[in-house]
């Protein structure tokens, strides 16, 4: 069914009834104000909205948003929106940070898509690992600036000066 919306001056009938296919908003329907009526919706971005009006209008700024189904937004499995336990088990990322659990880890990568685990436990502070000497091992890592270093104790020691420098992969930069 459809939803009215309206400006002062406009009244539009708006459908969303093409589960999953990207909204393309109207100048129109981005100024327009939504009737306040419960019939929730669930946007691709797994935010339950009151109705197609409000899913809508999030659309002119969120580009790309769709409506998945009608109804709330239903739990998801996905790592990315999942509830990590409140467990310290201390895991060192690629970024230098310590994270509480491999589950925060994996959080954080869904933003940062280049993060990895390095090591169990907590990473050594940035001073001590700045300041550190490297052992001469060939295990090659391609950092995010695309060079290959000869190991993470060295990309490591050249985050501290590249700021936002990570490790991308084990193995040379292709």
């Amino acid at each position: 069914m459809p939803s009215l919306v309206g400006t002062s001056a406009l009244l539009v009938l708006v459908t969303c009834s093409s589960y999953g296919q990207v909204v393309q908003p109207t100048s129109t329907i981005c100024t327009a104000l939504c009737v306040n009526e419960k019939k929730p919706v669930c946007g691709s971005n797994h935010v339950t909205y009151d109705n197609d009006c409000l899913l809508l209008k999030a659309a002119c700024v969120n580009h790309g948003l769709r409506k998945l189904h009608d109804g709330p937004c239903k739990p998801t499995s996905n790592i990315c929106t999942a509830f990590c336990p409140n467990v310290k088990k201390p895991v060192c990322g690629s970024d230098n940070i310590t994270y509480d659990n491999d589950c925060l880890l994996r959080k954080a990568a869904c933003v940062n898509r280049g993060l990895r685990k390095l090591h169990n436990g907590p990473c050594q502070t940035t001073s001590t690992i700045c300041t550190a000497l490297c052992v001469n091992e060939k295990k090659p890592v391609c950092g995010s600036n695309h060079v290959t270093y000869d190991n993470d104790c060295l990309l490591l020691k050249a985050a501290c000066v590249i700021y936002g420098l990570r490790k991308l992969h084990d193995g040379p930069c292709n």
